[in-house]
């Protein structure tokens, strides 16, 4: 299960990274206290900073839907 985690991310991030060019990234949710994930997207997908919210919990992910759809349908264009 880990190593699938893993590997939905990384390849999530890289295209994220990609479309935007930015080196930052915020996570939120129970999955960003996962350091081993963590340690991989710095590894692994262009971000070189990441920003963790303090107080993540699984139900942050419904607040940023929005930006989740957004980002969705940039990667969609870029990759279209």
């Amino acid at each position: 299960m880990q190593r699938r985690l893993e590997e939905v991310i990384i390849d999530r991030l890289r295209s994220l990274q990609r479309a935007t060019g930015t080196q930052e990234l915020c996570l939120a949710g129970g999955v960003a206290y996962n350091c081993v994930v963590n340690g991989k997207i710095l590894e692994q997908t262009g971000f070189e900073d990441i920003y963790i919210q303090s107080a993540a919990v699984t139900r942050d992910w419904l607040l940023a839907q929005p930006l989740i759809n957004g980002i969705r349908a940039a990667c969609t264009s870029v990759n279209s």
